[in-house]
């Protein structure tokens, strides 16, 4: 079965979001941390099949009958309000591939309902990443990540691998 593959990136600079999350129960609460990185340049990796591209493509009532050459049409629905998000819904197969040059470091620190942390729980957790490293809440606080997701927003700079 033939497949498809394509090197996905933001056509411009700091377009692209990865998002980490890790929670842990504390007193009968989950506490969720997102970290979420602004990177200055990043591609992802999508693999499509044949019949993964004439499925969605029927479902999607998408007037592309094959993919070469219509790649930015293809992309293009899969991205809502511009944002193109790789996460466990993404219909196909991704790799992260590369990122350079964080731009930007936020951390999230709440509970799982949304509602806000008490201060000596996020001063605690704040300390934990800026001793360390985020990953140190995992490594050796008993955090487990839930989620990674990643997001290209505006424009996207396509490249097909089969070509």
């Amino acid at each position: 079965m033939e497949s498809f593959e394509f090197n996905v990136a933001p056509e411009y600079k700091k377009s692209l979001v990865d998002y980490t999350t890790i929670e842990k129960k504390i007193d009968d609460k989950k506490i969720k941390v997102t970290r979420e990185i602004l990177w200055r340049f990043g591609e992802i990796k999508v693999t499509v099949t044949e019949d993964e591209f004439e499925k969605y493509v029927k479902d999607k009532d998408l007037k592309i009958n094959k993919m070469e050459n219509n790649e930015q049409e293809f992309f293009a629905s899969l991205q809502k309000n511009g944002v193109l998000t790789f996460d466990d819904s993404f219909p196909f197969e991704y790799e992260f591939l590369s990122s350079f040059d964080g731009c930007s470091d936020d951390y999230n620190i709440c509970y799982d309902d949304g509602s806000d942390v008490e201060d000596s729980i996020e001063e605690e957790i704040n300390k934990i990443i800026e001793e360390g490293d985020f990953y140190d809440l995992e490594d050796y606080h008993n955090y487990t990540v839930v989620e990674n997701k990643y997001e290209i927003y505006g424009d996207l700079d396509i490249y097909n691998i089969n070509l």
